[in-house]
């Protein structure tokens, strides 16, 4: 959000609440909390509105002054009623099931002591249609919610060199390459990739962006250019999840012209439209086959690809927003 004040020419405060006491890597004022002496990445969240209490204080002094009160953690609980929240993505009721203990644990707390707070702000901000609809239908909420799409940074464009990017990135010029960008998060359903890799046989090489899959050529650490020259070798980006509150790669793939397979759910096709190619997230062999018909067709679809991008462009973004600002003065 930074960025975007400073792009958009919007005047700021920025209050930025540290829970492990880090200094160096945050925006705007920052606030410490308590130096608990174990697990205060934890404490401090949970007890959020006794350990900065005096940022409460400098928060209802700025809603004073006419301030708009925009909280954007989703993972601290919040130290006041603020005008507007920003939430990118709600899995508590999922996440219950299956999971170790402690997990279900977080997620308990995550669900009663900071989701069921910001349903009492009068505002809020989502990415999709999708999760707004899940809010207001799974939840009850009756305050205003406003859909904002998130924008690619700019740094994602198409590039024309690729044989010399290939050589740089040391990937096989031989290989139908094959991209995959996430965490091994559960929802991100990458271990069905091994057997997509299986089925189409040597022809093609899974590239990871995360961690390995089978035998993948695995990039970590990688900084915008880096990854932008990642879309521009590979042929086509796999999207297999089987959950998601938005889909960065997506649209950073649309950015370069890169071909798209995902998974047939609701979120991608409000996202997507109609320039993935969608398949059965279950099925090896549906998305093997979307693969395939992917690099066939590679000329029309990186084509929807850049055409479908320029609904998330920075500019897109912006008026969006200050059209949500303006609406809550």
């Amino acid at each position: 959000m930074e960025n975007f004040f400073k792009k958009a020419n919007i005047e700021n405060k920025i209050l930025t609440l540290s829970y492990d006491n880090r200094l160096d890597e945050y925006a705007g004022e920052i606030c410490k909390g308590f130096d608990f002496p174990f697990y205060k990445q934890y404490l401090n969240p949970v007890f959020s509105s006794i350990v900065y209490k005096d940022v409460r204080r400098k928060l209802k002094s700025y809603k004073s002054e006419g301030w708009i009160l925009h909280y954007g953690s989703n993972s601290m609980t919040p130290i006041t009623n603020c005008d507007i929240v920003t939430l990118h993505d709600i899995g508590f009721k999922d996440s219950y099931k299956n999971a170790p203990t402690y997990k279900q644990l977080a997620q308990y707390y995550g669900y009663f002591f900071i989701f069921k707070k910001f349903l009492k702000f009068d505002n809020i901000i989502v990415l999709t249609e999708v999760l707004k609809n899940k809010i207001i239908n799974e939840y009850k909420y009756n305050g205003n919610i406003f859909v904002v799409p998130h924008y690619y940074n700019p740094s994602f464009k198409k590039v024309e060199n690729k044989s010399d990017l290939i050589k740089m990135l040391k990937l096989p010029k031989d290989k139908k390459l094959v991209l995959s960008v996430s965490t091994d998060k559960p929802n991100k359903n990458i271990k069905i990739l091994d057997k997509v890799m299986n089925i189409l046989g040597d022809e093609y090489k899974l590239v990871r962006v995360g961690p390995s899959i089978g035998n993948s050529i695995t990039f970590n650490n990688l900084d915008l250019n880096e990854m932008n020259n990642i879309y521009n070798v590979c042929d086509v980006l796999v999207f297999p999840s089987l959950d998601e509150g938005f889909g960065f790669p997506m649209i950073e793939a649309f950015a370069t012209g890169l071909p798209v397979v995902a998974s047939d759910i609701l979120v991608f096709h409000e996202i997507g439209g109609d320039a993935p190619i969608y398949v059965n997230n279950s099925d090896p062999e549906s998305i093997a086959d979307g693969i395939r018909n992917a690099i066939a067709n590679k000329e029309d679809l990186s084509r929807k690809s850049i055409e479908r991008s320029k609904l998330y462009t920075f500019e897109e973004f912006k008026r969006k927003m200050i059209k949500v600002y303006e609406s809550i003065i």
